[in-house]
């Protein structure tokens, strides 16, 4: 970090600023880049079918929802962005996958709570057709 701003005050423009700031945050971000677009997607199906399950259930769409979707959004990239930085900051000489496992709760978290609308939507539970067919009866 403190080689960053050396070059920051050194630099000879702001487009070398710009382009210094962009590649420490790309570093930063490109371990769990993959993480934050995966939970980034599933968020986006989570809203699509809370909201056909909300009219189903004959519910009204309010601000509400979409404020507790937004929230969702900041405090799980925040999350793996703190669980990321920790790692750097306090274990970089111990190969320690902190992010990759809170990334995997927020997913299987996500994951259920798409199933649950899911099943509201068409009556089909995915993990009991999933069971059946990953482990037929014998």
């Amino acid at each position: 970090m403190t080689t960053l701003i050396k070059q920051i005050l050194v630099a000879p423009n702001w487009k070398v600023i710009v382009y210094l700031i962009f590649g420490a945050l790309a570093q930063f971000f490109y371990p769990i880049a993959d993480f934050i677009v995966a939970i980034f997607l599933l968020m986006i199906l989570d809203f699509i079918t809370g909201v056909q399950a909300a009219k189903k259930r004959g519910e009204a769409i309010t601000s509400q929802g979409w404020r507790r979707t937004a929230t969702k959004v900041v405090v799980y990239a925040l999350l793996i962005i703190v669980c990321e930085k920790i790692k750097i900051t306090y274990f970089k000489d111990i190969d320690l996958k902190v992010s990759y496992g809170v990334s995997l709760s927020i997913i299987t978290i996500e994951l259920k709570s798409l199933a649950e609308n899911i099943k509201t939507i068409t009556g089909v539970d995915i993990w009991q057709k999933l069971s059946e067919f990953f482990l037929p009866k014998s």
